[in-house]
């Protein structure tokens, strides 16, 4: 299910919306001092809200695999990220299968 999409400016942060969970302003902002940190941090309208990893699966696509938390959110929220032939980036999410016994 796709719940965003963004833009890339000139310095690398990715620039939209999560509009599935009511967020306007959501930036990606590159790390470039990480060590085994993440390789951006997510904010949105300045605060923190969580941070992304580059990734490549399988397959070869490459993606950001991406946690936000917020003192609204029942529980932290995981999705991904994949670039698109336009140009824009857009926000994935699927709901996680229950377990034996759900």
């Amino acid at each position: 299910m796709n719940i965003g999409i963004f833009s890339k400016k000139e310095d690398g942060t990715l620039f939209g919306q999560l509009p599935s969970l009511g967020l306007k302003d959501v930036s990606f902002e590159p790390v470039t001092q990480k060590g085994n940190g993440p390789d951006y941090r997510v904010t949105l309208e300045g605060a923190e809200l969580g941070a992304a990893w580059k990734k490549t699966s399988k397959g070869g696509t490459e993606y950001l695999s991406v946690q936000i938390d917020s003192p609204v959110f029942p529980a932290p929220i995981n999705f991904a990220v994949f670039g698109r032939k336009d140009g824009t980036h857009v926000a994935d999410w699927n709901r996680a299968k229950p377990t034996d016994g759900e």
